[in-house]
């Protein structure tokens, strides 16, 4: 069967354009020699994945495995073209070169987890892979050689996201763990040069559902806003949080303006600049069956 991709004016939230494809997930990037952006879609079950161009509409390739069960894109080699990079849960990571249309590289990988890429200048950019059993390792995005690991962060992956949180020019790596899969989650926030873990909290909540860092209100310091499934008090129903991404001091919900009381079922959250009016981000969630903006 066929899923239906669709695109949205942020502002307005009218549907601009929509794409009858096989997504179960999917990202966007500059992945070719021409001009236009492309969308990666997979359906990790199916086998199948395609590339599509999001000018034309037409399916510039077809892929008859599954990319990964999570994809992201970046230019991990420095060519000026956003490569696919692929998670198979309990199998490898993989990055594929859209325009030769093959598999760039494969890491084997020996549990489940979540990753991000960091894309550093100049034209350096590294996969950071975060198993299940608590293992963080760093790969090359060129080769997805091994640069660094540890084996002392966590029993219970969830999330990543990666911001200067304390402004010393240095990208800190934000993770949500936990000590089991159901437990109460922990943030840890570490040194993307150095490795060191700069922070640990106390148990706030969890499994974290997902989460990213950016600045949402009017002073100059990021934020870092997490929907977790649960809170230790109220194990009833997914919550929102904000916490200073400097201090790490948790804020208050109503600190997110127009947004008040539970969150309910949400799949992901991304941060976006869609009113023109101020220059902080808007929070977008989605579940499974709908999108809203704050």
């Amino acid at each position: 069967w066929k899923s239906q991709v669709s695109v949205f004016d942020l502002t307005t939230g009218a549907e601009l354009q929509n794409y009858s494809t096989i997504a179960d997930i999917m990202c966007i990037g500059q992945m070719d020699d021409d001009p236009g952006m492309e969308l990666a879609v997979c359906r990790p079950f199916s086998g199948r994945s395609s590339i599509i161009d999001l000018t034309t509409g037409q399916t510039e390739w077809s892929y008859n495995n599954s990319m990964g069960d999570m994809i992201q894109s970046a230019d991990i080699d420095g060519d000026g073209k956003d490569e696919v990079i692929g998670l198979h849960h309990s199998n490898s990571i993989a990055a594929f070169d859209v325009d030769l249309q093959t598999a760039k590289w494969i890491q084997p990988i020996l549990s489940e987890g979540t990753f991000i890429v960091h894309e550093q200048e100049p034209a350096e950019a590294t996969c950071i892979y975060l198993e299940a059993r608590g293992r963080l390792m760093c790969l090359n995005g060129a080769d997805g050689n091994t640069l660094w690991s540890r084996e002392d962060v966590a029993h219970s992956s969830t999330e990543m996201c990666l911001a200067d949180g304390d402004n010393d020019g240095v990208i800190e790596l934000y993770c949500g763990t936990s000590s089991s899969s159901y437990g109460p989650g922990r943030l840890l926030v570490f040194d993307t040069i150095t490795q060191a873990l700069e922070w640990r909290s106390t148990p706030i909540g969890g499994p974290f559902i997902s989460f990213d860092a950016g600045n949402i209100d009017d002073d100059p310091q990021d934020e870092l806003v997490l929907c977790c499934e649960d809170l230790i008090d109220d194990a009833t129903s997914p919550y929102l949080m904000v916490f200073d991404a400097e201090s790490l001091q948790l804020k208050t919900i109503q600190d997110v303006e127009g947004l008040q009381g539970t969150i309910y079922e949400f799949a992901d959250l991304a941060m976006v600049d869609f009113t023109p009016q101020d220059d902080n981000l808007e929070i977008i969630l989605t579940d499974t069956d709908s999108c809203h903006g704050f």
